[in-house]
């Protein structure tokens, strides 16, 4: 599974670099020409999840009929773009995780594409679009049940057996597909 941690960044024929004026990135390849030609339009577009000064998120259709999330992760401080030379974003490592945990065989939404747009050379406002969940209800919303509790006990030994250590696990971070599968 490391070996293959990188392929989603263009070692691939699977994840095709992507160039769209100044936006540079990685998609999956079976997304739509065009389909995140203009992310700041997309995000005015769709129905906000979150606004914040760090990111803001949307739920949005897709042209082939699909429902994703697009994510802006924001500039706050001159010098992120300057430390995204030298490490990757926060929208690149979520984009590498999320297809590691696929990878894996751990749910998780599809991520679709990422990128970013670029100051002076340097990766700045970050863009990640991910499927979206149908149905999703987060942790905290849904009826405990005994079923719940035992499927996200699974999910966690699965993720342990795989090597996946989280991080930041809490109830705002775990989905529930249509209020019943851990996602």
């Amino acid at each position: 599974w490391a070996a293959r941690a990188g392929d989603c960044l263009g070692r691939t024929r699977h994840y095709p670099a992507v160039r769209l004026g100044g936006l540079r990135g990685f998609a999956v390849r079976d997304l739509p020409a065009g389909a995140v030609a203009d992310p700041d339009g997309l995000l005015r577009a769709g129905r906000v999840l979150k606004d914040s000064r760090t990111s803001t998120v949307v739920a949005l259709p897709l042209p082939d009929g699909r429902r994703a999330v697009l994510k802006r992760v924001n500039v706050r401080r001159w010098w992120e773009p300057v430390k995204n030379l030298f490490r990757p974003s926060a929208v690149v490592r979520s984009w590498v995780a999320g297809h590691a945990l696929r990878d894996r065989g751990l749910p998780t939404p599809r991520p679709l594409a990422v990128l970013h747009a670029r100051r002076l050379g340097a990766p700045a406002e970050g863009y990640l679009l991910v499927e979206e969940v149908p149905g999703a209800v987060e942790l905290a919303a849904a009826e405990p049940t005994a079923d719940l509790l035992c499927k996200l006990a699974r999910t966690l030994r699965l993720m342990h057996d795989r090597r996946v250590s989280h991080r930041d696990l809490k109830a705002a971070n775990v989905l529930l597909a249509n209020g019943a599968d851990p996602v």
